[in-house]
């Protein structure tokens, strides 16, 4: 269970809105998103890095020494490495400031890697909400996904969304925004 991080929202209330609930993300889930994003972008590096320097050093007209296409594998050894820890050290930063929050009148993202900042969506004025759990949250089978809304001027389907992203029981999630959402139309 949660604990509850009501207090990091007090500063961007309403005099009369209350914060219903707050979750963060699920931390097995939003380390392995930023792991996978690592793999991709080390794959981009070594797929269009290694035969361009490979290319460079076995250029029969430069006649680069041996020694030079170990240096290079190096060099990219140390690239991949480095960019496995920033993805490390991003998620670290990212994950300490993440908190979801939704009150009886807004839904709230706290986030941030190097400052701290707050998005909100008016419950009168969510226009979809739709919920994504992906083949990342079937394989860890840890009951995570997405909750995704968008608002009557920009809806899910635009790519303008407001993301709740690695929660925990999304359907649940989904259920209780939608009543909230439900109660504040009447």
């Amino acid at each position: 269970m949660d604990k509850d991080y009501k207090e990091l929202f007090e500063l961007i209330l309403d005099k009369d809105e209350q914060v219903l609930k707050t979750f963060k993300p699920s931390k097995s889930k939003m380390f392995w998103w930023y792991m996978w994003c690592a793999i991709w972008t080390n794959f981009l590096v070594l797929f269009f890095g290694v035969p361009v320097t490979l290319g460079i050093v076995l250029d029969p007209e430069i006649a680069a020494p041996a020694w030079a296409v170990w240096v290079c594998i190096a060099i990219m050894a140390a690239i991949v490495i480095l960019f496995f820890l920033l993805y490390y050290w991003f998620f670290k930063l990212a994950y300490g400031k993440c908190v979801y929050a939704y009150s009886n009148k807004r839904v709230i993202i706290r986030h941030g890697v190097f400052g701290t900042d707050y998005k909100s969506l008016d419950m009168s004025m969510i226009g979809a909400v739709g919920v994504n759990v992906g083949i990342l949250d079937k394989m860890l089978r840890k009951n995570t996904g997405s909750v995704y809304m968008g608002s009557m001027a920009s809806p899910v389907m635009t790519g303008a969304m407001f993301v709740l992203a690695h929660i925990l029981n999304p359907y649940e999630i989904y259920k209780e925004i939608k009543e909230v959402i439900d109660n504040s139309k009447k």
